[in-house]
């Protein structure tokens, strides 16, 4: 059995990609099984910089097959905000809604469209990734770098008026998804894993390791 490492604290995060990657195939692991675990500043302008980043150094801490992720939400009326800050929007995910929802009060509904944008970063060592570059570097989904292979993915949406649901974690409940008619925090894991924008990341990531 494989030992893959979920390059993130987030036990939200931790959560989905437990949900999503099958525990009966991989040994699942978070950043929280290593002591004196280091500290990777996300010091990208993208989410794809970021999402490299991370999974290089914490790839190299671990010394083993990792994934990490960068994802937030873009808000076009916004100049795109809070972006590559989502989680450094405000201290918690209760006052991220309070202050994009203040920010977004006067907004009309026509001009509230926003999306969840999610890249995931497959860190793997040099043997395995050669043979994978011949495999998949013909595919758009696809992008490489120095034993890192990133895909992206988007879930598009409105910025609601108002909370609701109580599932998920950072702006889903404020996140409303015209597909279901329902804020993102309205669904369940498996409904929301099988929309979600780091669901949608996750599964072109397993696509890869089912080669391994």
């Amino acid at each position: 059995m494989k030992t893959i490492v979920i390059a993130t604290l987030n036990q939200g995060k931790v959560k989905e990609f437990q949900e999503i990657l099958p525990c009966d195939k991989y040994n699942i692991k978070s950043l929280n099984s290593f002591s004196n675990i280091i500290s990777v500043e996300e010091t990208g302008t993208t989410f794809e910089e970021n999402a490299v980043l991370k999974a290089t150094n914490y790839g190299n801490f671990c010394n083993e097959i990792c994934i990490a992720d960068d994802s937030g939400l873009v808000v076009d009326t916004l100049n795109g905000a809070p972006g590559v800050y989502s989680s450094r929007f405000a201290k918690s995910d209760e006052k991220r809604c309070e202050k994009l929802l203040d920010l977004m009060k006067n907004v009309p509904e026509n001009h509230r469209k926003a999306r969840f944008v999610c890249t995931a970063a497959l860190y793997l060592p040099e043997k395995l990734i050669s043979g994978l570059k011949q495999s998949f570097e013909s595919s758009k989904d696809y992008n490489f770098y120095p034993n890192v292979i990133t895909t992206t993915e988007t879930l598009e949406g409105y910025i609601a008026f108002e909370k609701k649901g109580c599932n998920g974690f950072g702006f889903d409940p404020i996140f409303f998804v015209p597909g279901k008619k329902k804020h993102l925090a309205e669904l369940s894991s498996e409904e929301k894993n099988i929309i979600s924008h780091r669901g949608k990341a996750l599964k072109k990531i397993k696509n890869i390791l089912n080669f391994l």
